[in-house]
């Protein structure tokens, strides 16, 4: 019943883009007009412009126009966010919007910056939006690589909220590498442990799998384990998608391994300009992690991938909280 509520895509996405295009910050999902994302219709907000997090294979750092990196003075929270989401709130029609009353915060940005300009712990701009859209008896996904949503616990509706906290890898050296300022794995454990102890529901994106890096099913299976041990309810995977800037990155930082996996890529055919790995070898990958996660008992869903039918709940977890 639940399922077939929110899963249903019946809705075109164009209407659904004209039905909210005077909304200012308050925008339609849209994973790059993706044909492979199996997201039923929601809404996202982006609290900030840019990241400081300095993750090598960063998607959004292509088209964020140099609002990117740790000492980059040129982004940060978007102009009168709370002033407009406000308004967007008014101006939605109520009665229309009422299945879909779910908003992700963030997509194109972390929600919980912390960089040398851009500071979320001080200017709080990401937990007055929270606030509001709580207050508006909204449904929040949250997705973060932060630990400081611990912060927010208090502001936040633990039977309307959704946690999801990224983490690639246990491996501190790796993720020091590819996540070069975002907390430890470990922190952002912690943080989970405590969230799940304070009664909200979690879910892990394990996102990218970079081949040679984070794919080792062995391990894989330790991080499994390990979430499901701590009461997570889901993991969403996804293969890393080159673009010339993130393999500009990629090579910098593992020239040997960004050569060496070049050949799983299939370069003919792009899907929104991004070059995926090749489907054959994507399927076996994440059919192999849906086994061990069924081994643990655990939900897993695969993101962008185009194999719905691996999807055991939607990919983004609406599932676990409205069910």
């Amino acid at each position: 019943m639940c399922r077939s509520r929110w899963k249903s895509r019946t809705m075109n996405q164009m209407n659904w883009k004209n039905k909210f295009k005077n909304l200012k910050v308050l925008k339609p999902f849209d994973p790059f007009n993706s044909k492979l994302c199996t997201c039923p219709p929601k809404l996202s907000l982006n609290v900030y412009t840019g990241c400081g997090y300095e993750c090598f294979y960063c998607y959004t750092s292509s088209y964020s126009f140099g609002r990117w990196g740790y000492e980059n003075r040129n982004w940060g929270v978007k102009k009168n966010i709370i002033e407009n989401l406000k308004k967007d709130i008014e101006r939605l029609n109520k009665k229309e919007f009422e299945k879909y009353k779910i908003v992700t915060v963030s997509l194109s940005s972390d929600p919980y910056p912390k960089a040398k300009y851009v500071d979320e712990e001080k200017l709080k701009f990401t937990r007055n939006s929270l606030k509001i859209l709580t207050e508006n008896n909204f449904y929040i996904l949250l997705q973060t690589k932060s630990t400081l949503f611990l912060r927010d616990l208090d502001i936040l509706d633990k039977n309307k909220t959704l946690i999801g906290v990224t983490i690639t890898t246990f491996d501190e050296k790796i993720s020091s590498k590819i996540e070069k300022y975002a907390p430890s794995p470990f922190e952002r454990l912690k943080a989970i442990e405590k969230a799940i102890n304070s009664g909200f529901k979690v879910i892990v994106r394990i996102d990218p799998l970079i081949p040679e890096i984070n794919t080792d099913l062995r391990k894989l299976e330790d991080m499994i384990k390990l979430f499901k041990n701590c009461g997570v309810k889901q993991l969403i995977f996804s293969t890393y998608k080159r673009k010339k800037d993130n393999e500009e990155r990629f090579r910098k930082i593992f020239p040997e391994i960004e050569k060496k996996t070049r050949i799983l890529y299939d370069y003919l055919k792009r899907i929104n300009g991004y070059v995926y790995m090749k489907e054959d070898l994507r399927r076996k990958i994440l059919s192999e992690i849906k086994n061990v996660c069924g081994k643990y008992r655990i939900y897993f869903s695969c993101c962008r991938e185009g194999f719905s039918d691996l999807n055991d709940k939607i990919c983004d977890g609406r599932e676990v909280l409205l069910c």
